[in-house]
């Protein structure tokens, strides 16, 4: 997730990063509208968007979800929840989004309370991702889905011009394996540009 204190773990976003977070190309990585039908949002259900740094995914969800959905803003960083705020606090529907502190090793969040979940290119940052996969599952309720997306792998010397190091990512079927492993079912895709992979994922009913 997006500590900006980090210092120690260099595939960690950081903060002073944010800008880039906005960069409307996203959007022809991953359509917002492929994100909110995978994860089969509901009015009346709750989003927790996980690592939502400024809040480029979660602006799309408000504007794309239907009426009486809540959201969950979580973030490791002070900063980039206050950058969230600044940014969204205007959106007509700012008044159904929660912004917590959050840790990595444990969310703020009751066990089975969240519907549907995201993490956005915070797969691969994280220290160890099984166990936080667990976590997910955790405030998951039961059939609830979490959608994964981050950066692919790309095929063997070819060098990505953009997006982390190569060695800090994670391939899609080591996250698919770690999603299966933290007890997550029918794991489907998400369609995504060639530079990142989409994977949905179940917890048991």
């Amino acid at each position: 997730m997006h500590d900006p204190s980090d210092t120690k773990a260099p595939h960690k976003f950081h903060a002073s990063e944010a800008a880039r977070l906005l960069d409307p190309r996203r959007t022809t990585d991953l359509a917002p509208a492929a994100l909110l039908d995978a994860l089969q949002v509901q009015p009346g259900n709750r989003i927790a968007d996980i690592g939502c740094g400024n809040g480029f995914w979660l602006e799309h969800l408000m504007d794309l979800a239907p009426e009486g959905v809540r959201f969950e803003a979580l973030d490791v960083s002070p900063g980039m929840l206050q950058a969230l705020e600044q940014r969204l606090a205007h959106h007509p529907r700012w008044k159904d989004v929660t912004a917590r502190l959050s840790e990595e090793s444990r969310l703020p969040l009751a066990d089975g309370t969240v519907d549907a979940s995201l993490l956005a290119n915070v797969h691969h940052e994280l220290d160890d991702r099984v166990a936080f996969l667990r976590e997910v599952l955790r405030v998951l309720v039961p059939g609830g889905r979490l959608a994964l997306v981050d950066w692919e792998v790309p095929p063997e010397g070819v060098v990505p011009d953009r997006g982390p190091p190569v060695d800090h990512r994670v391939s899609r079927d080591t996250a698919i394996r770690e999603l299966e492993e933290a007890g997550f079912q029918d794991i489907g895709s998400i369609p995504t540009s060639r530079d990142f992979h989409g994977l949905i994922g179940r917890r048991p009913r």
